[in-house]
């Protein structure tokens, strides 16, 4: 008797650990919207729901199907430019004008170097920082300047801009993980500047 009120007390206990609610994960949203609301519900999708986009959303669609399938297991069915679908991807034009962009990452220097990795290899991201931190202690030493550049990396799977880097070399199972500017300094001897800076970022403890 004793052993079955054991047995019904943790089944007890694993039904009631099944059913708390889990925690919220911050993910990295780019462009950083202006507020995130977190509210409690739930949202039911059948089985391969289609997810329907405009060309200018592919990214974000393959995002989404990205974010569907690790985090909850669900297979969605990618489709461009229809009009009806279980989710629908939109711009909306009262907050997204429709216009010309003017962003250039590269802050019009005269070089960039984009350094790119195999996709499926651990230390990836790492390997490509380092190799990026040498040229930049080599264009130090030739009096020029030079700017790590993430922006990239954020779009690592967006159509268009894969194709283009593979015109330019770049394999199928690889990706960018980091890109760098160099040019020469706009100061008055045209060197970089060296002497120590006030720190404006995260506090880095050197252990």
């Amino acid at each position: 008797m004793k052993l079955k009120s054991l047995i019904v007390v943790l089944l007890c206990i694993v039904v009631c650990s099944s059913c708390e609610q889990p925690p919220i994960e911050a993910y990295a949203v780019l462009p950083q919207p202006q507020e995130i609301n977190y509210v409690q519900g739930f949202v039911k999708l059948k089985d391969k729901p289609m997810v329907v986009y405009s060309n200018e959303l592919s990214n974000e669609a393959l995002l989404l199907a990205s974010y569907l399938k690790n985090d909850f297991a669900v297979e969605v069915t990618l489709e461009e430019g229809k009009d009806k679908g279980d989710v629908i991807l939109l711009l909306d034009s009262t907050v997204l004008p429709d216009k010309k962009g003017g962003y250039v990452f590269s802050y019009n220097a005269p070089v960039l170097i984009i350094v790119a990795n195999k996709r499926d290899y651990g230390n990836n991201q790492a390997d490509c920082a380092i190799a990026l931190e040498n040229m930049m202690l080599e264009a130090n030493e030739l009096d020029l300047g030079s700017c790590y550049i993430n922006q990239l990396k954020w779009l690592n799977e967006d159509r268009k801009i894969l194709s283009y880097l593979q015109s330019l070399g770049m394999k199928e199972d690889e990706r960018v993980y980091g890109s760098l500017i160099i040019g020469y300094p706009d100061t008055n001897d045209g060197k970089p500047l060296r002497k120590v800076l006030p720190r404006k970022g995260n506090v880095v403890t050197w252990l």
